[in-house]
């Protein structure tokens, strides 16, 4: 019984976890983009690095109160900031900080660490090792002959990939922190991580040789089974990639799973909020079920573009699967009514499996039953009266992820411009004014990539009263500025024509 109710308490706890991820990273696409744009059109470093620090601090006190660990949360909001367009002032500004943090943090590995323990658990820290990078270059080429690469490849990727990380550092401090480890616990795993990845280097360097080595005293008999197995996956791959209907249904699987761990998070949320708000809310001690139904109500009207898309995007799968489970059917009206019959049991089990995942993730807060009659009734009213209204706020919402996706990562170093010519005779001078329709006006400098594909230099922009002199990669292009640039006859012509008509020199 003890084991059964640990491994619910296991999943119910990842299910947990997996659903924060999600809701945390969604909210965050949405909203940290723009917070951090907003913040970087004031043009001070120090604001910047402030936002920064606080949103990093932020989401790290969010997730200790939440799993106990600072890491998850260093993690998300990191990801999150590596769509802005600011990523790289972002490094630059932190980066002095990064190398602080770095030296305090192996410092104190060091510091929990007693010496006298490494030589007594010698013998455990030897077996360990050799039990990890064997084990580790073993899945890894077990994994990666799986997918469909051949072997040299795949001895190339388990040898690279034999260490521990310096995560696996905060991994023990952190059991060490919550007393779910020995202390004698904690300097072996130091160790044994300290240890790989000293052999590291020294397996990446001969994985070439010892692939080959691999590959010479492989079986034949062997070989020609993984190279079967490899076309064979090649193909299915090139198959897949190539069917829309494939592409199409894994499409819509990914957006309800989306969908419905929101759901599941709004719910959540609902329940721990509801279970905390007697404390600070001591009007409703009296009436708990009164703040239990507002909660209820106010996650279901939050959630309800998410019910919606959810119960179209089913829909719309249903149907799909139902013509194709149906295409070797005679044609006619028995045909259609055999695909009308699938379409409409797959829709009604779906929505019923949805509805009792969110009573079941809501049971805590559900109000009577007469009440849960009269709020479902006005919901429906909601729904049908505004539904196409949510249903484009959901859109919206689904169409500004896209584009935080689509837009193209931040070069992560910015290297420096080479050295212009000894002679200057041939350089002039030229100014453009960027207009509303400039297809490079609200663009940074980088993403006009001007330098490199016309040889031309923005030296000056000015706006307004105000004068940028030497502006650098991360500087918004707007309409109404005039540029200052530099270059030949030749360039600036080309310059010219990209910064105002937008057309490739």
């Amino acid at each position: 019984m003890t084991g059964s109710l640990n491994a619910g308490e296991i999943l119910i706890t990842g299910a947990k976890l997996g659903i924060f991820l999600a809701v945390a990273l969604v909210l965050g696409l949405l909203l940290v983009p723009k917070l951090l744009s907003y913040i970087g059109a004031f043009k001070s470093n120090e604001i910047m690095l402030i936002a920064v620090l606080g949103l990093c601090f932020g989401v790290s006190l969010l997730s200790i109160n939440l799993w106990r660990t600072s890491a998850l949360g260093a993690f998300l909001i990191g990801a999150v900031m590596a769509e802005a367009r600011e990523t790289g002032l972002i490094e630059t500004l932190t980066r002095p900080i990064s190398h602080m943090f770095s030296a305090v943090f192996f410092v104190a590995v060091g510091l929990l660490i007693d010496p006298a323990l490494l030589w007594q658990y010698a013998l455990p820290i030897a077996v360990i090792t050799v039990t990890v990078v064997l084990g580790k270059v073993v899945t890894r080429t077990f994994g990666t002959l799986v997918a469909g690469h051949d072997l040299h490849t795949s001895c190339r990727v388990g040898l690279g990939l034999a260490h521990i990380g310096e995560f696996s550092f905060i991994i023990a401090a952190l059991g060490l922190t919550l007393h779910v480890t020995s202390d004698f616990l904690y300097p072996i795993a130091v160790s044994v991580a300290v240890i790989t990845t000293f052999l590291a280097p020294y397996f990446i360097r001969n994985s070439d040789s010892l692939a080959e080595w691999i590959g010479k005293r492989a079986p034949r008999p062997f070989l020609n089974y993984l190279e079967v197995y490899r076309l064979w996956v090649e193909r299915i791959r090139q198959a897949g990639m190539a069917s829309a209907v494939r592409r199409q249904i894994a499409r819509a699987i990914r957006i309800l799973s989306l969908n419905i761990m929101l759901i599941a998070g709004a719910f959540l949320t609902a329940a721990f909020a509801a279970r905390t708000a007697r404390s600070w809310l001591p009007l409703f001690d009296q009436h708990p079920g009164v703040l239990k139904t507002a909660f209820w109500l106010g996650a279901a009207i939050l959630t309800l573009p998410l019910f919606i898309a959810t119960f179209r995007k089913l829909q719309a799968l249903t149907t799909l699967l139902a013509e194709l489970g149906t295409q070797a059917a005679p044609p006619g009206q028995r045909a259609k009514a055999i695909r009308l019959v699938i379409a409409n049991t797959m829709l009604l089990a779906g929505l019923v499996g949805l509805s009792l995942f969110t009573l079941l993730l809501s049971s805590t807060i559900l109000p009577p039953l007469n009440v849960l009659a009269v709020l479902l009734l006005g919901i429906a009213i909601l729904a049908w009266v505004f539904g196409q209204r949510l249903s484009d706020m959901y859109t919206n919402a689904q169409i500004s992820l896209q584009e935080t996706f689509a837009r193209p990562s931040a070069p992560r170093h910015v290297e420096p411009l080479p050295p212009p010519p000894p002679s200057l005779e041939t350089f002039h001078l030229d100014t453009v004014t960027l207009t509303r329709r400039s297809p490079t006006a609200r663009k940074l400098i980088r993403e006009v990539d001007l330098r490199r594909k016309t040889g031309v230099t923005i030296t000056c922009i000015e706006r307004g009263k105000e004068r940028i002199f030497n502006p650098g990669p991360d500087e918004v292009l707007h309409a109404g500025d005039e540029l200052l640039i530099i270059g030949n006859l030749k360039q600036l012509t080309h310059a010219r024509t990209l910064l105002l008509k937008g057309m490739r020199p």
